[in-house]
């Protein structure tokens, strides 16, 4: 489901991201004041006239000289980004991953198409759009299905030539309550109605607990190989002498030999050397 509404996404984001692109452009060359003579200037004019026509005077344009600032194509490329939001959000709405997300989205949509009529209504109003434009009379006579019922429980207000239509304001608010109200009870009775998007009970799972207990057939065991293990045996007529005989190398201490002056006398040996001692 994930990968379907991701499509639906990436067709409608592209297609309206052309078409604002193409109003871009127009704008731009508006305002620099490209010469209408040129190929591409009146051929861009005339191909963009097909996405901005609805929104023909609805605004008195800004001009200085040959630069013009087109407020009415302004005014198109933000109306396209919200519809490409809304219309985003309608389409993919059915493809959710369960039915009580796609029910509570469908009718969410329902309210946010009410939602955008009657804003862009008060703000037609309050800034005295001109009622030539097809896409203001558009607003106002499908505005009028969501108004009808609260029109005139408030009067309006008028300024000058802005107009505050204080009804619109209060349907506004009853219908974004009435939106908060419907999802929190529409999950509430999906969730009675529809047991297959509540968890399962232990009892349903009891039956897959024990599949999972029950043991299971184990493989054949392989037959025992003879492993033979090869040990060096030593000869029955030798003998290996083991022990470890340490050697310390003993240094030869060396004296240096007595001189013998005329003044030095021999020692007298002792009688126990078995010679005479000498008187």
């Amino acid at each position: 489901m994930h990968s379907i509404q991701g499509r639906i996404r990436t067709i409608l984001y592209s297609f309206f991201a052309v078409i604002i692109g193409i109003i871009l452009i127009r704008l731009l060359l508006k305002a620099v004041g490209a010469n209408t003579a040129n190929e591409f200037t009146s051929f861009w004019y005339n191909f963009s006239d097909i996405f901005v026509e609805p929104w023909a005077v609805i605004y008195t344009s800004v001009a200085s000289g040959k630069y013009i600032l087109e407020i009415y194509s302004v005014i198109a490329m933000l109306f396209y980004m919200i519809i490409a939001g809304i219309l985003t959000y309608s389409a993919t709405a059915a493809f959710e991953d369960t039915r009580k997300e796609a029910i509570i989205r469908i009718v969410d949509a329902f309210f946010k198409a009410a939602e955008f009529l009657l804003v862009s209504r008060f703000l037609f109003k309050l800034t005295d759009a001109s009622t030539t434009a097809s896409f203001v009379r558009f607003i106002y006579d499908f505005s009028a299905v969501v108004y009808e019922p609260f029109a005139n429980i408030l009067p309006a207000t008028q300024i000058g030539e802005v107009t505050i239509e204080i009804s619109t304001i209060v349907a506004l608010i009853i219908i974004i309550i009435l939106d908060l109200i419907t999802e929190q009870l529409l999950a509430s009775i999906l969730d009675a109605l529809l047991p297959s998007g509540k968890p399962k009970s232990s009892s349903q799972n009891y039956p897959s607990q024990m599949r999972s207990q029950t043991p299971q057939a184990q493989p054949p065991l392989q037959p025992a190989q003879n492993i033979n293990i090869n040990i060096p045996q030593t000869p029955p007529n030798q003998y290996f002498d083991q022990r470890a005989v340490n050697v310390r190398p003993t240094a030869e201490i060396s004296k240096p030999p007595q001189r013998r002056g005329f003044l030095s006398r021999p020692k007298p040996r002792s009688s126990r050397q078995g010679g005479p001692a000498n008187s």
